[in-house]
């Protein structure tokens, strides 16, 4: 499924939801993406897998959100109204080690190289293929240390 303008993200293939596993099912997941309608459907794909989702359209109202209740995984969006993703996690490295992936329309190999280099686990371009994040998804949940 696309949504309007440059954003979108790509839906598991099939109409049936596949809960995600025991194991890391009911895992918290905060969505930080100033697109609205993007950040929703995403929240709600989350959601439909049996993750718990938080969502937050800037760095200042992810970092609020963040401070009160960490999630078990980030997922951020690299181009926010407020700032950056890569700021955002800096700011949240005082509260302990952070999990994130990176989605962003920002795809250049300087933009993927420096997510790495910042901490995120892997750096996703929009339009987002909701599988390959799902299988990210686990694997950031179920590795033994935060990246």
């Amino acid at each position: 499924m696309r949504l309007p303008g440059t954003t979108a993200i790509e839906p598991p293939g099939d109409s049936t939801p596949r809960r995600a596993s025991a194991e890391v099912r009911g895992k918290t997941i905060m969505v930080v993406e100033d697109h609205e309608d993007t950040r929703r459907v995403l929240a709600r794909a989350l959601r439909r897998k049996g993750f718990g989702v938080t969502a937050a359209g800037s760095v200042e109202a992810a970092a609020a959100q963040f401070a009160g209740s960490p999630p078990d995984l980030l997922i951020c969006d690299i181009g926010l109204p407020d700032g950056t993703g890569w700021e955002l996690l800096e700011k949240l490295r005082p509260h302990g080690p952070v999990r994130a992936i990176a989605v962003s329309g920002y795809g250049m190999n300087a933009d993927v190289e420096k997510s790495r280099e910042i901490g995120f686990a892997a750096h996703l371009t929009k339009p987002i293929d909701f599988q390959r994040l799902e299988a990210l998804i686990v694997e950031n949940l179920t590795a033994n240390a935060p990246h």
